[in-house]
């Protein structure tokens, strides 16, 4: 029942917005599959009116143009439908291709951090990423070959009955051991798929990875190339090697089902013949016999092959209604906030974390305070939690324990949209949107706003960006990828610039950057947060960096060390304190000595 309900509701997913095209295609690919069968009613009922009229010598033109005529209207009519069909197929795959491949990806995009970060998540999409599209193009294609085939196993069925029943027995029963052991084989077959999904995944990074020419110029260096290519080749051939045993299996029990379908067309053969020799039935019947048979025994093993596609798409269906159903994992909240005039207080309270599916704790009873328009720092070494202590503000995780409150109200009681419209993010991994031109890049750091061009320079100011546009030949309209023609690609240094003014431009009340400035030099990263803390006055600014040159002057400092505050002040209240900041940030300064 569950997989009836799974293959129901696929069908009805994929012709949801393209229904009349699909069931004007169904009906019009049914009525020229039933074209054959009255081609053969045609010269069946021609043979036995032209026997009859020489055997009773009254045979004339007019007795046999009938057939003839109504044979030319049939072709007509064929040839409006073949094109006809065509035209629909093309429009609906066009549409399928579309939703499918929209919501697919939209409802991947949308899921929350916890959730593509969970294995089981990625496992479920590395199971439908590679066939989602052809498998629900190819379940519509199906069910219209099933309502055509089932059309003309109707219409032969009723034929044979009435010119001789044994023989629709015959093909019946000879037909269903094929179906029996295609469904068998589907199943084992998308069981092999489903269980190699870890290796799909491997097998879609490093083909990702080959495929980006940014990831190729160290992978040439090193050499690295051949051996991921070869990683490839072994996981195909892994798969291919674990389906060797189900081809060859499938192809044996297959013969001897062909074995007894041929045995049953022979029979029903020589059952005709020999009640044609006993004028049980006359020679027109034995030729629309012998052609229907071949037209229902064709019909009828369409039927059941499409039958055993239709089942194994809904093996594909129970996964993919799985994943699209998927709903966020972290609590979404019901309390919808407007964006802040001014920032809100920040308080966390005793917050501890560890991530799903592990047991280290990450966090342990955090407790700081962070006041409207401050601007604080989070310092520490690497695996600290300074990062995960930003992604838990911004909701990327529920907290294991405690309470992060926002003006007093339960972060996790807010409505995750409306938070993120108070919060601009910029991590170390942020986007380059490489398709698009610098404008754009900027833009998209409020995609709905309204803005002019002097805002998306003002931005661009604040973040050091002009000091390399004025080099681009289209200004701002500059496309940032040296694929297209006339583009150009950015330093890394040049992208995080372009990713701070694409924050500053969201103009948001709380601006988190989690060492966003990595790739630029110690002095350009300095002028940048001077900069920033000129232009961001009246905001929350949290910053996570790991030179402390570029904190010295946030208004309070957190310096976190085995997932807990070690200290916290301002720069002159540690270096006077003499702990663990005092100690970094001398050892950091002799390096600039």
């Amino acid at each position: 029942m569950l997989m009836l309900k799974n293959i129901f509701n696929g069908i009805k997913y994929g012709t949801s917005g393209n229904r009349l095209f699909i069931i004007s295609e169904w009906i019009i690919s049914a009525l020229y599959d039933l074209s054959p069968l009255l081609f053969s009613i045609i010269w069946a009922y021609l043979i036995d009116i032209a026997i009859d009229g020489i055997q009773n010598n009254n045979l004339s033109i007019e007795i046999i143009l009938l057939p003839f005529i109504l044979y030319g209207l049939l072709e007509i009519l064929k040839s409006i439908f073949s094109r006809v069909r065509d035209y629909l197929q093309n429009r609906i795959f066009d549409k399928l291709e579309s939703k499918v491949h929209t919501e697919v990806i939209g409802k991947y995009s949308s899921l929350d951090v916890q959730s593509l970060e969970d294995p089981e998540v990625n496992r479920l999409f590395q199971v439908i990423r590679g066939p989602y599209e052809w498998r629900i193009r190819g379940l519509i294609s199906t069910v219209g070959k099933l309502i055509s085939a089932f059309i003309l196993i109707l219409m032969s069925s009723i034929i044979l009955l009435n010119i001789l029943p044994i023989i629709f027995l015959i093909i019946i029963l000879s037909s269903i051991p094929s179906l029996i052991i295609n469904m068998k084989f589907s199943s084992i077959g998308w069981g092999i798929w489903r269980e190699d999904a870890d290796k799909q995944r491997k097998f879609n990074l490093n083909r990702e990875f080959l495929l980006n020419r940014d990831n190729l110029v160290e992978a040439s260096v090193n050499n690295i190339s051949p051996h991921l290519v070869s990683v490839i080749k072994e996981i195909l051939h892994n798969y291919h090697e674990k389906r060797r045993p189900l081809l060859r299996n499938r192809a044996l029990f297959m013969f001897f089902a062909d074995l007894i379908r041929v045995t049953g067309s022979i029979i029903s053969v020589y059952v005709l013949i020999q009640s044609a020799l006993n004028e049980t039935i006359s020679i027109g019947e034995l030729i629309l016999g012998a052609s229907i048979y071949l037209s229902f025994a064709a019909s009828l093993s369409s039927f059941l092959y499409e039958l055993t596609e239709t089942y194994s798409a809904g093996l594909f269906m129970t996964d993919f209604l799985k994943f699209m159903n998927l709903r966020p994992k972290v609590k979404q909240g019901n309390v919808e906030i407007k964006k802040y005039d001014t920032p809100p207080y920040i308080k966390f309270e005793k917050v501890s974390f560890k991530y799903p599916n592990t047991d280290r704790m990450i966090l342990k009873e955090i407790s700081l305070d962070i006041d409207p328009g401050m601007k604080v720092a989070l310092v520490g070494e690497n695996g600290a939690g300074k990062t995960t202590l930003i992604k838990l503000l911004v909701k990327f995780y529920d907290l294991t324990s405690g309470r992060i409150l926002i003006d007093g109200q339960d972060l996790s009681d807010i409505e995750t949209e409306s938070w993120e419209k108070n919060i601009g993010l910029l991590t170390q991994h942020f986007n380059t949107y490489q398709a698009f031109n610098l404008e754009e890049n900027i833009r998209f750091g409020d995609i709905d706003k309204k803005y002019s061009n002097k805002e998306i320079i003002n931005a661009a100011e604040k973040a050091k960006v002009t000091s390399f546009v004025e080099k681009y030949s289209n200004g701002f309209k500059q496309l940032l990828s040296a694929q297209f023609d006339d583009g150009v690609d950015p330093s890394w240094g040049q992208w995080q610039r372009i990713g701070i003014a694409r924050t500053l431009f969201r103009d948001p009340p709380i601006i988190i950057l989690d060492e966003p400035t990595s790739a630029i030099d110690a002095q350009a990263e300095y002028e940048i947060f001077q900069s920033i803390n000129r232009q961001t006055k009246g905001k929350t600014v949290i910053y996570v960096s790991h030179r402390y040159s570029t904190v010295r002057n946030a208004d309070k400092i957190f310096v976190l060390k085995d997932s807990h505050i070690e200290e916290s002040g301002n720069h002159n209240e540690l270096i006077e304190l003499g702990g663990e900041y005092s100690k970094n940030f001398k050892l950091q300064a002799s390096g600039y000595a």
